[in-house]
């Protein structure tokens, strides 16, 4: 019997990756049958297919490693966050469904409203927060690290239970703040507990974050190519997320373009990490981190220069001389970016050669 028991573990996360497929697709059906949404997006957009389809290798990529490693909670933690964000999405379809589109047509809507507010997103966040404390290894640092990571765990079912006691309005959400009929009892107590579980889990987030880093920095060998790996996927939220909030509250003729690029950029991260993660854990090509990193440094910059040189040039020096020379002005410094092209591109190699290893011209010599 525990021989059978072992040898079903491996499975566990295809059924885990058929759960997250159902979920996802019910909950894109549920979406486009309803014919008008809180959110005036119905049928789904393709942000929220995208968002889908992106959570599918999480779920695709926590399959695999529990198939391969099952000892490993790296595998597990990717198929749990992708199922919880996933179950974020289609409780709500459900609960739209059966409370306003159609009223009484499901069963469960108020427990189903429960799971949506207070449930999927803390534990999900807290399966992130874990993925990144306990990764490659599935260990944390020391056992103070540990210690964090248990009252950080604390925390959020402290959270979630003073929540839903409270209780608090479902905010931005047609959907009324009483479901457990409580409404009132004890608030004076629980808003205050609440508030504290959720700061104290925010700082087990941070601590988590941290401890990559701090692993990253005492690492040698194998496990520092694997945390490269990680932290160069995970590196991309940031730029992508300025981008992405500079687009949305400028007001610049660039803007769209910001907008687009910095959601391009965090979609690039949210693809990538898991399958940094699967080059890390199973060490296929682990070694190429190197060459992507310096590649990555050397066009990332070289993309910025050429285009600050562009946009400052054809900005500044159209206001400077009017529209009539416009055409002229962009012309010119396409050619100058030409010319610059191939020589800033040397300077820049060189100094990510340095920057990465000293006085050696790659990581071979």
């Amino acid at each position: 019997m525990k021989n059978l028991g072992t040898r079903f573990v491996p499975y566990i996360g295809w059924l885990f990756l058929g759960i997250y497929l159902v979920l996802g697709i019910t909950g894109l059906v549920l979406w486009s049958i309803i014919e008008t949404s809180f959110y005036s997006q119905a049928p789904p957009t393709l942000p929220e297919i995208l968002i889908v389809v992106a959570l599918a290798v999480w779920a695709f990529v926590g399959a695999l490693l529990i198939s391969r490693m099952p000892k490993n909670p790296i595998g597990w933690l990717f198929s749990i966050f992708s199922i919880c964000i996933v179950m974020d999405d289609f409780v709500f379809g459900y609960a739209y469904y059966g409370s306003i589109f159609q009223p009484g047509s499901l069963p469960g809507v108020e427990v189903m409203m429960v799971w949506l507010y207070w449930t999927t997103q803390p534990f999900g966040a807290f399966s992130l927060a874990l993925l990144f404390a306990l990764f490659p290894t599935g260990r944390t640092l020391s056992p103070v690290w540990a210690r964090l990571i248990w009252i950080s765990g604390g925390a959020v079912i402290v959270y979630v239970l003073a929540a839903a006691i409270a209780p608090y309005p479902l905010i931005s959400t047609p959907f009324p703040s009483d479901l457990l009929g409580m409404d009132g009892f004890n608030q004076e107590f629980f808003d205050p507990v609440a508030i504290i579980a959720y700061s104290i889990f925010m700082l087990g987030i941070f601590a988590s974050i941290s401890s990559l880093f701090v692993r990253l920095s005492r690492s040698k060998g194998v496990e520092r190519q694997q945390i490269k790996w990680f932290v160069f996927a995970s590196a991309f939220f940031i730029p992508g997320l300025t981008l992405f909030s500079l687009g949305f509250y400028m007001e610049t003729p660039i803007a769209p373009l910001l907008f687009i690029g910095g959601v391009l950029i965090t979609l690039v991260s949210f693809f990538g990490i898991p399958i940094a993660a699967t080059i890390a854990i199973l060490r296929y090509r682990l070694w190429d981190i190197d060459i992507i990193i310096n590649r990555t440094l050397v066009y990332g910059v070289l993309t910025a220069c050429t285009m600050g040189i562009y946009v400052l040039s054809v900005g500044y020096l159209g206001n400077l001389f009017q529209d009539q020379t416009s055409s002229i002005i962009a012309f010119l410094t396409t050619g100058l970016v030409a010319l610059l092209f191939q020589p800033l591109r040397q300077r820049l190699q060189g100094a990510v050669n340095r920057l990465m290893y000293g006085e050696r011209s790659d990581p071979v010599s």
